[in-house]
């Protein structure tokens, strides 16, 4: 099976060391290139590396809403188990949810402005979107310095429930925009 080998440092378009650490190596297989599935993983970024490497036949979930849909339906379950967690008191679990939450979030935020996710310059990105949420900058900020504290959680479930109502009147106003 053909591999593609990617590395990721602080050039690259997707680096942000929450997500990718000094440096990553990442070996992706050619046949991820078609259409997002349940099991996708949000921090994997998989699409925007290919898009960053200009594979033409790769997926572009940023132009589906479908790919939205299934990140919302993820974040459900990421939802979950963070609460679940948070009530156990099961800090070893939280660190890795948190990372899909916060990369459901990104992903979603760039998606629903037809975007490729880009991590390197995530806050001026976010500042010149038409969707986005309120002080979005900011709270990601907060979120992304403490991750494992409880409010931080709340923080990314409130603005998870903003970009789901973001995302749903962005798409009756570009319908209205079609007719």
């Amino acid at each position: 099976m053909e591999q593609l080998i990617v590395k990721i440092t602080d050039e690259h378009e997707l680096f942000h060391p929450f997500f990718w650490g000094e440096k990553s190596e990442l070996h992706l297989n050619i046949f991820e290139l078609e259409e997002m599935d349940v099991n996708y993983d949000p921090t994997s970024f998989l699409y925007e590396l290919y898009h960053s490497m200009r594979v033409v036949e790769a997926f572009k979930p940023w132009e589906s809403a479908s790919s939205i849909e299934l990140l919302l339906e993820q974040w459900q379950s990421y939802y979950k188990s963070l609460h679940a967690s948070f009530q156990k008191r099961d800090f070893e679990l939280l660190l890795p949810l948190m990372k899909k939450g916060i990369a459901c979030c990104f992903s979603i935020l760039f998606w629903t402005n037809k975007q490729p996710v880009s991590l390197k310059n995530w806050q001026a990105m976010a500042e010149s979107f038409t969707y986005k949420p309120i002080n979005f900058s900011e709270r990601m900020n907060f979120i992304l310095s403490r991750p494992k504290l409880f409010h931080s959680f709340i923080q990314l479930s409130e603005l998870m429930d903003e970009l789901t109502k973001i995302y749903h009147k962005s798409i009756i106003l570009n319908k209205r925009k079609n007719v």
